[in-house]
């Protein structure tokens, strides 16, 4: 993780069932359109309203970031002419990530998978159909390797979790075969 700072905190830490003192560090996730920002300070002030509140949600952080001298406040879109705008493309992405197409299974089932797929650019991303991105080689790859990047976060986040020993097996023999 990038912008990696210690805070000198320490804080109880539940990690694989034990119990241990550790010093939190706080980074931005990779892609984040954060990262100008100061990861700690920002994990460190979300964590003191956490403990505050006693959980976070999205109305009680933005309830803080209104402050103008809270350290989040920087982080949001303040002009509502431009928050608007950009909430109508936050919107249409999420649209095109919901449209599926329902292919019939071997067994007679229907089975939704996704119409579109986004491709990363360098000057900007944009989406195409599944279909054309898989019959395209360099599309293709491009897919397939957002789909073990996200294979590697998910099994990264539940690491812990024994239930899912069977899945991580399966994870780790796909990127044999690949």
């Amino acid at each position: 993780m990038a912008d990696m700072a210690s805070s000198g905190r320490h804080e109880k830490f539940r990690r694989g069932g034990t119990k241990k003192e550790v010093t939190m560090k706080y980074g931005w996730k990779g892609g984040s359109r954060h990262t100008k920002h100061d990861a700690q300070r920002i994990g460190e002030h979300l964590e003191k309203i956490r403990e505050r509140e006693g959980y976070l949600t999205a109305e009680i952080i933005l309830r803080d970031a209104h402050k103008k001298r809270s350290p989040i406040h920087k982080l949001f879109e303040w002009d509502d002419t431009e928050a608007a705008v950009q909430h109508r493309l936050s919107q249409a992405r999420s649209l095109t990530r919901s449209v599926v197409i329902i292919v019939e299974g071997p067994k007679g089932e229907l089975d939704p998978i996704r119409a579109f797929v986004h491709i990363g650019e360098p000057q900007g991303g944009h989406y195409t159909s599944l279909h054309v991105a898989m019959s395209d080689e360099d599309l293709r790859n491009q897919v397939l390797d957002r789909a073990r990047d996200e294979l590697d976060i998910w099994q990264k986040r539940y690491q812990d979790f024994v239930e899912f020993a069977e899945i991580y097996r399966a994870i780790e023999k796909s990127k044999v075969a690949a």
